[in-house]
């Protein structure tokens, strides 16, 4: 089912008129969870982004791998 939003917004119209009112407020209530879902999870790969970013920092950011830091030099390759 390909469809455009403004498609995809007029057949979630047509269901929910062929709805009893009861149903239409579960429907609304279902989608105002997963709106909240799809925020909460959003949140959370942020959050772990931010964490895996200062975890991997400490490993990349050393002495040690320093020396990688210029591998274009290194391998002879020139930036784009």
């Amino acid at each position: 089912m390909d469809l455009q939003v403004s498609e995809v917004e007029r057949e979630l119209i047509l269901m929910l008129r062929r709805l009893p009112k009861r149903r239409v407020m579960e429907a609304m209530s279902f989608l105002e969870s997963l709106s909240h879902q799809e925020g909460s999870e959003q949140e959370i790969r942020k959050d772990f982004s931010l964490l895996s970013d200062d975890a991997l920092r400490r490993v990349w950011d050393n002495a040690e791998d320093a020396v990688y830091d210029n591998w274009r030099q290194i391998y002879g390759t020139c930036q784009r």
